[in-house]
């Protein structure tokens, strides 16, 4: 084989090495779409629980919180044991539509 052969083969194999690399150190990336959910909760130790997990409370009321979560997020509520109520898909959507509401009245 010949000098350039060897060359361009060692190349593409560092080529593929490195891209593998590059693809394993890039997880997935979560889901940025916004959700808003209603959760039920039993107490404020539920209430506390659920703010230990970092996730964007909205509202906390006696009995239930409304928290702005991912895909991956919804998930981990779920998982966890408590009882949810999808408000939207699209909070962004969602809030769009109200401000409509209030600047119509």
């Amino acid at each position: 084989m010949k000098w350039s052969q060897r060359m361009h083969i060692s190349a593409v194999l560092v080529c593929i090495i490195f891209g593998t690399l590059a693809m394993a150190s890039h997880p997935k990336p979560p889901s940025d779409r916004c959700i808003l959910i209603k959760v039920l909760v039993a107490d404020r130790d539920d209430a506390a629980k659920l703010a230990n997990m970092g996730l964007d409370i909205w509202e906390y009321r006696e009995g239930s919180m409304i928290i702005r979560v991912t895909d991956d997020e919804r998930k981990q509520v779920i998982e966890s044991g408590y009882a949810i109520e999808t408000i939207t898909e699209n909070v962004y959507e969602y809030i769009e539509t109200i401000s409509k509401q209030q600047f119509s009245l």
